[in-house]
């Protein structure tokens, strides 16, 4: 945020039930995010925003797009992890990685065990184990703070309107990016978004994985400044919003 608001407002809304102590009433999904953030854009009262997403939070992008796209200038979407638009064979790796990578999580949070799962999915998402403990103390916090959503994450069952058709039919500037080092299970969804989306430009980043928002935040600023920048008619103005 620091880097990117030099040239642009930035706007970072905490999702519903996310945050310290951010226990909400409600849905959890990706359908009740994207209407959530749809209502905070019409109370704001903005112009077109820029949307940047990352995993599940591309996921809420992708969609809150979909549904109305007239709010948007353009997407940056790093690793969107929702399948619904992946081919059988697309269908088939993603989800032998997936098992690989949550039948664990969702055994650990079966017996109670919250924060070890917490730590086994962020080991996951890294491709690394001992990702977590690896990581400044700041961003173990934040992840621990948020351990209350794990059960609402592993058990939605919310149906986006993410297909190949609703993909193929948004008109939309965007860019997909997925690290030269993430898991099949991400790397195979931003691939298949990047072929459906009509006006998409994809990235794979050099010796990055899904964690690179957090791992090297001064990166992926500098990639999501090149999106801009890129987008007809943006430039770097203050009058521009990247959300």
């Amino acid at each position: 945020m620091a880097a990117l608001g030099v040239s642009y407002d930035v706007i970072a809304p905490t999702q519903r039930h996310f945050g310290p102590g951010g226990k909400a009433s409600g849905g959890f999904g990706i359908c009740t995010h994207a209407e959530d953030l749809l209502k905070l854009l019409r109370e704001l009262r903005l112009p077109k925003v820029h949307l940047v997403g990352w995993s599940y939070g591309a996921d809420v992008a992708l969609h809150a797009a979909v549904q109305c796209p007239e709010q948007f200038r353009s997407l940056f979407l790093y690793e969107p992890g929702y399948p619904g638009y992946l081919s059988e064979r697309g269908m088939m790796e993603f989800g032998m990685d997936a098992q690989a990578m949550f039948g664990p999580i969702f055994q650990l949070a079966a017996e109670g065990k919250t924060e070890l799962a917490v730590r086994t999915l962020v080991d996951g998402s890294g491709n690394s184990p001992g990702y977590f403990a690896a990581q400044p103390e700041t961003a173990q916090q934040q992840q621990l703070e948020n351990m209350h959503t794990l059960d609402l994450q592993l058990n939605q069952s919310e149906k986006p309107n993410l297909t190949t058709d609703s993909l193929a039919a948004l008109r939309l500037p965007v860019s997909v990016a997925f690290g030269e080092d993430t898991r099949p299970l991400f790397a195979v969804v931003a691939k298949a978004a990047g072929r459906l989306l009509p006006d998409c430009r994809t990235l794979c980043v050099k010796g990055a994985n899904h964690m690179l928002p957090i791992a090297d935040p001064t990166r992926f600023a500098e990639l999501l400044t090149a999106h801009l920048r890129a987008v007809p008619g943006s430039g770097e103005h203050m009058d521009s919003r990247a959300l």
